[in-house]
């Protein structure tokens, strides 16, 4: 089957009065290929002007307050050409000022930020990424903010030996930029970066959780941070991680179903939520899997294959982690995972049956 020109598609959407006026003019872009050039170029560009500024003031640089002022003032430099750059020059112009502000950010942390023993200095970290996250259009630049914001959460909980709750909380953090994103076009090239840089962070974690697991030494990344010690509420964290994991999966169901015109707490929106319940509470010995049936209904719903594909793989990893640490023989093993598919081919076939969403819309109209 051809594929329709532009034109042609524009055309259909004036004949149904979805458009007005003609077609706007498209937009000229460089090809791939020189954009990756004008990219290496810009990096190349600012390496050497940071090479030579750092030989020129290494005596400076030693000092503390002297490294913060210079990364502030390459920051500032740097968000200056990322609003200057125009045109074919615009992908130079960017890469310049992404190398630029990412040795503004190493000069600025090294002189202010302690990690290991924060306090005030990791306030001082968040509310400078915050501005940075606010004053950069670049979607790749404030992804990058997003994951050291989330880098700076770790260390605040891992003092306060709650290392546990990155996870949850990330996630739960992230759903209202999604769902914001969707309604509002004007706020979505911010909040859609800071939402990838929180699932990503989040998901990075998760795998380096389930690495050290399957090593046999969970506690290496608290003992490396020097966060290892006793807490007062070692026997609540995991509890209360799985529940920001399950309020994050409720929280979805209920904005897909208010979305479809389907009321959460009557009769037809009451059997979602008793499954979505139902899920949560199976997957507790596996909390990683229902991180992962989030994001599939959140990609699911919003039509966005990135989150679904990281759902995908998210769920894969967690049901290979969780098969491979049962302290069980093969054979009790395969009968679990022969019951668990059992249960919900089941599941779904109930579902499919007794609930389709033609049912439901046709009660709340009888309703």
């Amino acid at each position: 089957m051809k594929r329709p020109t532009p034109e042609r598609l524009w055309a259909i959407l004036r004949r149904e009065a979805l458009v007005q006026g003609e077609m706007p003019p498209r937009p000229s872009a460089s090809g791939w290929y020189v954009r990756i050039l004008l990219g290496v170029a810009g990096w190349l560009g600012a390496l050497l002007v940071l090479g030579f500024l750092g030989t020129l003031l290494h005596s400076l640089l030693r000092h503390g307050s002297a490294r913060t002022s210079l990364g502030v003032l390459a920051c500032g430099l740097a968000v200056g050409l990322f609003h200057a750059g125009t045109g074919s020059k615009k992908a130079m112009a960017d890469q310049f000022a992404l190398a630029l502000s990412l040795a503004g950010q190493v000069l600025f942390l090294s002189g202010v930020f302690d990690p290991f023993h924060g306090g005030w200095q990791w306030l001082v970290g968040a509310l400078f990424y915050g501005v940075l996250l606010a004053l950069v259009p670049d979607f790749l630049h404030r992804l990058w903010c997003a994951l050291i914001l989330l880098v700076i959460l770790t260390l605040w909980l891992g003092n306060l030996r709650m290392l546990s709750l990155l996870g949850g909380l990330g996630t739960l953090a992230s759903l209202p930029l999604w769902f914001y994103s969707e309604r509002s076009p004007v706020l979505d090239p911010f909040l859609r970066p800071l939402a990838y840089g929180l699932i990503l962070g989040v998901l990075g974690f998760q795998g380096l959780d389930f690495f050290l697991l399957s090593l046999g030494d969970p506690g290496f990344w608290t003992r490396s941070l020097g966060f290892s010690g006793p807490s007062p509420w070692a026997s609540w964290v995991p509890w209360l991680s799985h529940g920001l994991f399950s309020l994050s999966l409720w929280l979805v169901v209920g904005q897909v179903l208010q979305r479809e015109g389907i009321p959460l707490l009557a009769p037809p929106g009451l059997p979602w939520l008793a499954v979505s319940v139902l899920i949560a509470l199976l997957t507790f010995p596996a909390p990683g899997l229902t991180l992962a049936l989030t994001l599939m209904l959140l990609g699911f719903a919003q039509g966005n294959r990135v989150l679904l594909a990281l759902g995908l793989a998210a769920a894969v990893a967690s049901l290979s982690h969780f098969y491979y640490q049962l302290h069980l023989n093969l054979a009790v093993k395969a009968a679990v995972l022969a019951g668990t598919g059992l249960v919900l081919l089941a599941l779904r076939q109930w579902l499919a049956t007794w609930l389709p969403m033609g049912k439901v819309r046709e009660g709340m109209d009888h309703g």
